[in-house]
């Protein structure tokens, strides 16, 4: 029974955005505990550990993706998730991309189509959300090295 609800791909889309509005909350969550805990504004715990704003910034970013599934007309979806496939390959969260391919698969969405003139807005707008990912990324590369 749960394999068979798991195959549907409603169920992996409601998944799929439970799954980022889920690990933004518990971020966002946890940064406001530590902060109310060490008894500092929020403001100066940013700027004392400045991994937590890299961290920050990918839960934005999960909350953007969420919004943006959540509100995609149905014919955009197999664009989108690809897109948010590799935004996600490359943020380096491999549970969000097998949530994607998966959901691509069950709901026979080809990994890659050519966008249309009508796509080329959300196109563009994943290229600033994968160059702000790879910056970050980039940070918190440079913040392990250091």
């Amino acid at each position: 029974m749960l394999t068979r609800t798991f195959k549907r791909p409603e169920f992996l889309h409601k998944l799929l955005l439970g799954y980022w509005v889920t690990t933004s909350l518990i971020l966002f969550s946890y940064l406001f505990l530590r902060a109310a805990e060490q008894g500092k504004e929020l403001s100066i715990l940013l700027k004392t550990f400045p991994e937590l704003p890299l961290g920050v910034l990918m839960a934005g970013i999960n909350v953007l993706l969420a919004a943006g599934l959540w509100r995609i007309a149905p014919s955009e979806r197999p664009l989108y998730l690809s897109l948010a496939l590799i935004q996600q390959a490359v943020s380096l969260n491999f549970l969000g991309v097998l949530l994607i391919y998966f959901y691509q698969r069950q709901a026979n969405y080809r990994f890659w189509q050519r966008p249309t003139k009508e796509q080329l807005g959300l196109f563009i707008s994943f290229g600033v959300l994968l160059l702000l990912t790879l910056l970050v990324l980039l940070l918190r590369l440079r913040l392990l090295l250091a």
